[in-house]
């Protein structure tokens, strides 16, 4: 799900402040989870090159200030120092490492981990806040956005910057334990998301707005979908049933959901807001169901609709400013942040809207829950 918020294609002067932002914040960001990064670059296997009209060009960073805007609407604040808490603030134990007070969760929402962006950098962590760590084991590529595991939860692809210019991120994968990070695009590439069978992984091209789809190994790159004009595509979701994938479509400013098949045929509109503009859209694991957060108004909500566009029911009330929905284990819930003076404070409700429970704050723009024990850290032999 951008869920991300970087140097995407915006100005220069913009995106060097964030990366000089970045390098200041680097030393807390580093305390919040607990261990240095290592200033030792991962090794990185031979890097796909996408075509041409797969890279930023300029009539890409023209609009993709567009999409900066909108993602900023649907996740909150641009860059929120990543800390958490439930129950109270944050300790340390003997080692440095951040212990985290522990909170009652309701069962059906203390299962799988949830993975995070954390300054720069990407964690993960349990529910109730325990195994709280950075995922990566070495300090590059940075910054990271856009965690998405693979269905087995044994590996991780995700939005990894290697230099400080405008569009100079690519499509990384990586193990459950942070090892082996290899770099799959050389050009702009974000919002990931996998196939059921974990054979492929779609992505985005943030600004360019076209879809592309890449094997884990970097072989097979092949372009699916891209709109023509001023419309652009981006957020793609990979169904469960692996028939479909569900997309942002930016129409006149505003955010569509569409489907289309992972052969790039088939699209067709399946929700639109007449007065309001579409989030990312993030598939039920059962399929049945699409949650997306909604902006209109002032505010954002976070709504469910059917996989066949019908039966949109609304969980959050606008006025709290809802975003980055994300199922819970076995369907049981929706989780969400909600932007509340100032912090993005994590959410779960049932998918009808009831039980709602606030478990802790996690003032970030981002986070996903994996629906898996949290892997062991460490590289093994």
């Amino acid at each position: 799900m951008d869920l991300g918020l970087g140097c995407i294609g915006v100005t220069r002067p913009f995106c060097a402040n964030r990366v000089r932002e970045a390098h200041r914040d680097r030393h807390a960001d580093q305390e919040e989870c607990g261990r240095p990064h290592s200033r030792e670059s991962t090794k990185s296997s031979p890097a796909r090159v996408l075509p041409n009209d797969a890279r930023g060009t300029s009539r890409g960073l023209r609009r993709v200030t567009k999409t900066m805007t909108l993602r900023v609407m649907h996740l909150g604040a641009l860059a929120f120092v990543v800390a958490m808490a439930f129950g109270g603030l944050p300790t340390r134990n003997a080692s440095g490492v951040q212990k985290l007070p522990q909170s009652p969760l309701p069962p059906w929402a203390s299962s799988g981990f949830v993975a995070y962006k954390c300054g720069d950098a990407l964690c993960v962590m349990r529910p109730d806040g325990s195994g709280n760590r950075y995922l990566l084991r070495a300090g590059r590529p940075v910054p990271q956005w856009d965690p998405a595991f693979s269905p087995n939860a044994r590996m991780i692809a995700f939005r990894g910057y290697y230099g400080v210019g405008d569009g100079e991120y690519a499509l990384y994968v990586v193990d459950a334990g942070g090892c082996a990070s290899r770099r799959l695009t050389r050009s702009i590439a974000g919002n990931p998301s996998w196939s059921p069978d974990g054979k492929w992984i779609v992505f985005d091209t943030s600004g360019e707005g076209v879809l592309w789809k890449v094997h884990p190994d970097g072989a097979g790159l092949t372009r699916i979908f891209g709109s023509r004009g001023a419309d652009y595509d981006a957020s793609p979701s990979w169904s469960p049933n692996g028939r479909t994938i569900a997309f942002l479509h930016y129409h006149r400013g505003k955010g569509q959901i569409w489907l289309v098949r992972p052969d790039g045929h088939g699209a067709r509109l399946l929700h639109a807001d007449a007065g309001g503009s579409d989030g990312p859209p993030v598939w039920s694991r059962d399929g049945s169901r699409i949650a997306f957060a909604l902006q209109s108004g002032g505010g954002s909500s976070i709504n469910v609709i059917s996989a066949n566009g019908r039966n949109r029911h609304t969980l959050t009330d606008r006025s709290q400013k809802a975003f980055n929905p994300a199922w819970l284990p076995h369907d049981a819930g929706v989780a969400y942040l909600a932007a509340t003076s100032g912090t993005g404070s994590l959410f779960v409700t049932r998918p009808n809207g009831t039980d709602v429970h606030r478990i802790g704050r996690l003032q970030t723009g981002q986070f996903i829950w994996v629906a898996a024990p949290l892997a062991r850290k460490g590289c093994g032999g």
